[in-house]
């Protein structure tokens, strides 16, 4: 170079066209091409400003990977951007070397899709410069626009992953990593697979406002109507899996029944963990939209607390509302639970009204459909609020008694005689209230002939139908 130049004629457009008249090193070829579309041809090599921003790259990508020399000046001016994470899988560091010692330069299709993202991240500021000063802030338009190129970058990739995993409300399983795949320093590093960053953006963008910034102060708290509605993309995401699966978790009054989990065994942190389901996460998106339904659904965040919302449909109106709510395994434990938690030492639940199944207090969806008819027609509209104790029929409430009167005491008993959970608990309720009542000991009748002719396997008394009409009459009284 230093010869040909010695004239003062060492402009780029000369100094190529000698060279391609003699014989050259590749390298120096494709050097001075790849200058000749960074600079103006009229540029001295002498002081040579490199200065370099996306658009530059972007418009010259293509001579800057034919030359080594230009790969290594930018693979150094990469060395200086703090904003991106540099796995050592994106560059080659073994068969470069500067003064005797080994570099790293970046491989050329890692050059290429990197510059790709690039362009597309900063496609309405071009002029930004690749140095020291890069600021990579990335919305979840961003991601999703640019989302196949920094899914092929893995310099892209794994800088995203990094602001993603920098997401404190976010619960990372260890199978949303590309693990064993990424290294720095040989140190291995935590970068998300495609499949679940596409996952995360979609499901992102279905929860937030396109030009939401990833960043950890990210609020990410769920509500019933974000579950309801981003239920498929939500169920996309191993991350935002976990995530709900932690969440519910934390409720230490919550039961997570086997068959509401994923029967895959996940990890976090190399530690054996649980996601609930794809059909569970659907069918609990709906349950929680059908008991709720007459709050602000936008305001309920899913929530360690969010259960003791719960009001159950009891009317028949809403049986659908019921039935469709218990499809989903948690709501359905909830349910059986907060019935088998009524309070008072009169509840009797036998064994015709459980599910024989991997959870032996789960009770019939019969038989809740049954017991919230019945509760309804005794003015119940929170059963965590029943306390089935010797008072509990004396003290019904004026408007309950005055309805059962001749027209309605048919359809009321007729209501409580479908629960076999009532039947079961209404003889020693009954025998304690009237002894309560008269404070003599008195030993009831109640017959041994269980309703619809079943007989009980623990030899619990049911009251007979004709017993219960007559007592509900003398309650009316």
């Amino acid at each position: 170079i230093y010869a040909i130049t010695d004239n003062e004629k060492d402009f780029i457009k000369l100094l190529e066209k000698r060279l391609k008249e003699k014989d050259y090193n590749e390298e120096l070829f494709n050097l001075v091409n790849a200058l000749e579309s960074l600079t103006d041809s009229d540029a001295r090599i002498n002081g040579l400003d490199l200065s370099l921003s996306v658009g530059k790259l972007a418009s010259s990508v293509g001579s800057i990977k034919e030359s080594v020399i230009l790969r290594a000046t930018v693979s150094d001016k990469l060395s200086s951007v703090s904003e991106l994470v540099k796995p050592d899988e994106a560059f080659d560091r073994n068969n470069y070397h500067k003064d005797e010692e080994s570099i790293s330069v970046i491989k050329e299709v890692e050059l290429e899709k990197l510059v790709e993202a690039l362009e597309g991240l900063f496609a309405g500021d071009l002029n930004t410069p690749l140095n020291d000063s890069l600021t990579l802030s990335l919305t979840i338009k961003d991601l999703k626009e640019a989302s196949e190129e920094i899914n092929s970058s893995l310099i892209l990739r794994a800088t995203v992953s990094n602001k993603i995993n920098e997401i404190g409300d976010l619960t990372i399983v260890d199978e949303s990593y590309d693990l064993g795949n990424f290294h720095i320093n040989n140190v291995e590093i935590n970068v998300l697979t495609t499949s679940e960053l596409d996952g995360l953006v979609n499901s992102l963008l279905a929860l937030f406002e396109e030009n939401t910034e990833i960043s950890s102060s990210l609020d990410f708290n769920l509500t019933v109507l974000d579950l309801y509605n981003s239920i498929d993309e939500i169920n996309s995401s191993l991350i935002l899996r976990g995530t709900i699966a932690k969440i519910l978790g934390e409720n230490g009054e919550l039961s997570i029944p086997n068959d509401a989990k994923d029967v895959k065994v996940y990890h976090i942190d190399s530690v054996n963990t649980y996601l609930l389901s794809i059909d569970e996460l659907k069918s609990l998106s709906k349950a929680l939209v059908n008991i709720l339904g007459d709050k602000q659904l936008d305001n309920i965040v899913i929530s360690t607390d969010i259960f003791e919302e719960l009001l159950l449909p009891s009317d028949e109106a809403n049986k659908n509302k019921l039935e469709q709510s218990l499809e989903s395994k948690i709501i359905w434990e909830k349910v059986s639970s907060m019935i088998g938690n009524v309070t008072g030492e009169f509840i009797i639940i036998p064994n015709e009204a459980r599910v024989d199944n991997n959870s032996a207090n789960r009770i019939t969806v019969k038989e809740i459909n049954n017991l919230m008819k019945a509760f309804s027609a005794l003015g119940v509209t929170n059963i965590e609020e029943v306390t089935l104790g010797a008072d509990f029929v004396f003290d019904l409430d004026d408007e309950t008694k005055d309805s059962l009167g001749n027209t309605e005491l048919t359809r009321t008993t007729i209501a409580l005689e479908k629960s076999k959970i009532l039947m079961a608990s209404i003889p020693s309720l009954f025998e304690s209230g009237i002894r309560g009542a008269y404070e003599e000991a008195i030993t009831l009748d109640f017959g041994t002939t269980p309703l619809e002719g079943v007989l009980n396997s623990e030899g619990t008394a049911y009251v007979t139908e004709g017993e219960l009409v007559r007592l509900f009459r003398a309650v009316r009284s």
